[in-house]
């Protein structure tokens, strides 16, 4: 397509104004007014750059005129939350099977949804990262780097507390190790086998096909701001240095903005 756009010309012919020429029409809607998103145009962008630099780095052409390109922030999708009743429902569908690790699931979960901890900051929780008498869990190993610490809310406790008597014995005389330990016990599952397990209980329980792990930490959020409609302690629980980040994992209530406005301003 570049080529039909650009003619019959040689590699060490094509100019920078070519370049950027073509990648604007690209951006055009086409005859049915539909555009290409910003997704697919980085992918066009990066195609570009790689070539033209392959190109200059084998003396094929004078300049890297495609260097000048940069990809665009592709909008993120808004994270769907779960809603209260498929959160219950989840939980209550691992907590009656007969499943062997039921109990260890359960609380894999409940920690997801009750602390809106990400994916991989849970698998990598060690045991001395709960303290039961202060009900808290220090995230050492998160995202961003910094350490966080997460209240625990007492449902959450209670299993808690249940899954480390029964796997590790006196919780608060048992040596480190992973929370969840994989296949060998000093070494904890992976944020892959995570996710097997939530679309096994996701199956089982029946809730919405749609939902991903992350629907977890969007229930949080979601429950959170509803109760204290402040999305900067919402996004101090997520862990978030964007508050723009937070806004994508919050079901807004719009009538509650404009009961807001009517009332300051009648």
């Amino acid at each position: 397509m570049f080529a039909r756009t650009v003619g019959q010309v040689r590699i060490d012919e094509i100019r920078r104004q070519q370049i950027v020429d073509f990648i604007s029409l690209l951006r055009s809607p086409d005859r049915n007014g539909k555009k290409r998103s910003m997704s697919t145009m980085n992918r066009i962008k990066s195609t570009f750059r790689s070539f033209f630099a392959w190109a200059f780095r084998s003396g094929i052409v004078r300049y890297d005129y495609a260097g000048f390109i940069y990809l665009g922030k592709a909008r993120s999708r808004p994270t769907i939350p779960m809603t209260l009743a498929e959160v219950r429902q989840f939980l209550s569908t691992i907590r009656v099977s007969g499943d062997k690790n039921k109990l260890r699931d359960e609380t894999l979960f409940s920690i997801y949804a009750f602390t809106g901890l990400r994916r991989s900051e849970v698998v990598r929780l060690q045991i001395v990262d709960y303290d039961p008498v202060e009900n808290k869990i220090l995230a050492a190993r998160t995202k961003g780097g910094e350490p966080r610490i997460h209240p625990v809310p007492s449902l959450l406790s209670d299993i808690l507390n249940q899954w480390i008597h029964e796997r590790h014995g006196n919780m608060l005389n048992v040596q480190d190790g992973p929370l969840f330990p994989g296949q060998h016990i000093n070494h904890p599952i992976t944020a892959r086998q995570a996710q097997y397990l939530f679309i096994k209980w996701k199956l089982q329980s029946g809730i919405r096909k749609i939902l991903t792990i992350h629907s977890f930490r969007s229930f949080f959020a979601t429950s959170l701001y509803e109760v204290t409609k402040d999305l900067l302690l919402v996004s101090r629980a997520l862990g978030h240095q964007d508050i723009r980040t937070t806004a994508r994992y919050i079901d807004m209530d719009t009538m509650y903005m404009d009961n807001v406005i009517e009332m300051v301003f009648s």
